[in-house]
């Protein structure tokens, strides 16, 4: 079972780069990944699910706000997606 929730997590949600869904399947499966104490592991993901997001933003769009880029990703604070955006600029 916890195969699945992995391979769920990592093949359609972090692909995908929905926050909404990671947060919503983290959330769901939280027990689990307490007691096999991976949740701290399984949030830091979090990370890579917006790097997918600005990946896709970064290859359809020359220029961009940052409140756009901010609802686009579903990140509530601008100055949020300022210090991911310089943490992860390395990798786009």
């Amino acid at each position: 079972m916890y195969i699945k929730i992995i391979s769920h997590l990592a093949n359609k949600v972090i692909r995908n780069g929905n926050l909404k869904d990671f947060f919503n399947v983290v959330e769901y499966h939280a027990k689990t990944f307490k007691k096999d104490k991976n949740y701290l592991l399984v949030t830091r993901l979090r990370r890579n699910v917006i790097m997918t997001n600005l990946k896709k933003i970064n290859l359809a769009y020359s220029r961009i706000s940052l409140q756009d880029m901010s609802d686009k990703i579903n990140l509530e604070d601008t100055k949020d997606l300022k210090f991911i955006i310089t943490k992860v600029s390395k990798y786009l």
